[in-house]
């Protein structure tokens, strides 16, 4: 007679859960992956308890799930909203390893904050910040001023980035793909955001990096978010000074500036394949470089970030650094493409990098 297939469940690192542990799962995960998740989770977690992992009959699983009222159509639910929150990894029908949950200050941090926020309750949520320290970081995103998606409407379609990841050389994986489009639905970003965040998030390899790309995405909203909170008022940014700045600027005075001193010869290096395989202009490259100082805390990105930018702005006819400033100021929206537009803006990245840039300046003086 064949054996029965069994049932197991391990942990990670055979972890235990403290007190802080606890109060994450009930008071931040349980609002966002439900309380059946929640139950099986913490089942998982008691059945490990001795050795770090269980092996026993899947009738066990069925017994303990019905006396908690649990359908077969809940507990396959579940599972799946556990594996999206990585707090569980799915081996098989049969086969489960649990992980620890992310401490309160990565939770925040993480695209889970916002769906938190958007399923408790008034009442809940002035507890839940209190309780964990998060009251000066307050963040009502129905009602949020600043908005990713502003100026135009947007919607992630999920087919054009298989198709546009996959040309670039990424293999997304199937699992990966639920929790972006679930990251470009919580920010209203369109496929060229999410584009733009997994070349952000990888390196020469194209390994790209999903909780880095959601960590992006999140911090930018944040500190839009505090910003205008510290000033409703922010004066207009002129645009035309900006501009002129890139047209006069040549690239490796720019990095020369930033490096105060010699260029590295790897950065030398993408200027040149910049001009060589794009014929890309001066001005077009300190646009380029000044973006990745702004975004990579003053560092240059390998080849393959400007590569890829380069043959985006190629297959949509960007060929001025004004175009190509509103253009990359946009996030890569189509409605940009080919076109001067004359409206101010006040994107973060450009503002990160101008505010170090006169602040030096002013130094010098």
């Amino acid at each position: 007679m064949a054996d029965r297939i069994k049932f197991s469940v391990k942990k990670n690192n055979n972890f235990y859960l403290n007190d802080s542990d606890r109060e994450v799962l009930l008071f931040l995960y349980m609002p966002v992956v439900g309380s059946k998740a929640y139950i099986i989770y913490n089942l998982f977690y008691s059945l490990t308890l001795a050795t770090g992992s269980f092996i026993g009959d899947p009738l066990l699983l069925i017994d303990f799930l019905s006396d908690l009222n649990v359908t077969d159509k809940e507990l396959n639910d579940s599972l799946k909203i556990l594996r999206d929150f990585k707090l569980l990894k799915i081996e098989s029908k049969t086969e489960f390893i649990i992980y620890r949950p992310m401490s309160k200050e990565k939770f925040r941090e993480s695209l889970a904050y916002p769906e938190l926020l958007d399923n408790i309750s008034s009442v809940e949520k002035k507890i839940i910040l209190d309780k964990f320290g998060f009251t000066k970081a307050t963040l009502d995103y129905k009602h949020l001023e600043y908005s990713r998606d502003k100026k135009t409407t947007r919607e992630f379609d999920i087919e054009r980035f298989k198709v546009d990841s996959k040309e670039a050389g990424y293999s997304v994986l199937d699992s990966d793909l639920v929790r972006i489009e679930s990251m470009a639905k919580t920010y209203s970003l369109s496929c060229d955001d999410c584009l733009r965040l997994l070349y952000e998030s990888s390196e020469e390899d194209n390994k790209y990096n999903v909780d880095e790309m959601i960590a992006i995405e999140s911090k930018l909203y944040l500190e839009k978010y505090e910003k205008i909170k510290r000033n409703n008022s922010l004066k207009e940014v002129n645009d035309d000074e900006h501009i002129t700045f890139f047209k006069k600027t040549k690239p490796l005075d720019l990095l020369k500036e930033n490096y105060k001193g010699e260029v590295p010869e790897s950065d030398q290096s993408i200027v040149k394949k910049l001009k060589d395989n794009f014929l890309m202009n001066d001005e077009l490259i300190s646009l380029l470089l000044a973006y990745s100082l702004a975004t990579k805390e003053g560092r240059i990105r390998p080849y393959s970030f400007f590569e890829k930018i380069a043959l985006d702005w190629r297959k949509n006819n960007i060929k001025t650094v004004e175009d190509a400033y509103y253009y990359i100021t946009d996030l890569y929206s189509n409605s940009s493409k080919g076109s001067k537009k004359t409206k101010e803006t006040t994107e973060e990245w450009f503002d990160n990098y101008w505010s170090s840039y006169m602040s030096e300046k002013e130094d010098k003086k």
